[in-house]
């Protein structure tokens, strides 16, 4: 069972996660890190493969549906 200073380290992990793909996306990009935090805030949990290809976060989609 995990402590609560346990669960308080955990609580930040999303945020870390968010924060370094954020600043790899602006890396790809050239796009500002703040217009990709407002960008993927928008579209939480993520993007439609169009609109990241259209943000220029993708560079290919997969065209065939899943099944």
């Amino acid at each position: 069972m995990a402590t609560a200073a346990d669960m308080r380290d955990m609580a930040g992990t999303p945020d870390k996660i968010a924060a370094s793909m954020t600043r790899g996306y602006a890396a790809k990009t050239g796009k500002p890190e703040r217009r990709l935090q407002q960008l993927l805030a928008v579209r939480d949990p993520g993007l439609m493969p169009k609109d990241a290809l259209e943000a220029g976060l993708a560079t290919a989609a997969w065209q065939e549906p899943v099944r």
